[in-house]
């Protein structure tokens, strides 16, 4: 703990800090079009041809994904659901 506040108080606590954007950086990434930035932020599905899919994005049923809004900003955890045409949120880190 000592160490954890001298850090802190050097500010440096952000070189042994992990983001949680990094921790799911193994997931392929998904992003949307501007207009469908509150979609997201709602916590809304969203449907399959409104997404803009990043390089190897594998489209199959119940992958997880990375989601982003059109800003590249990380919006949380989602997963396809091909039976229902669309991307459901799994977890949300988004806040406003």
């Amino acid at each position: 703990l000592s160490e954890i506040e001298e850090l802190v108080k050097e500010g440096r606590i952000g070189n042994i800090l992990t983001g949680i954007e990094e921790m799911f950086s193994e997931l392929p990434e998904v992003s949307c079009e501007i207009s469908d930035d509150r979609i997201l932020y709602n916590g809304n599905p969203l449907t399959l041809d409104r997404a803009v899919y990043g390089e190897r994005v594998p489209v199959s049923d119940g992958q997880q994904v990375r989601m982003y809004d059109s800003r590249h900003v990380f919006i949380g955890i989602f997963k396809f659901e091909l039976d229902r045409n669309r991307l459901k949120p799994v977890k949300m880190f988004y806040q406003a």
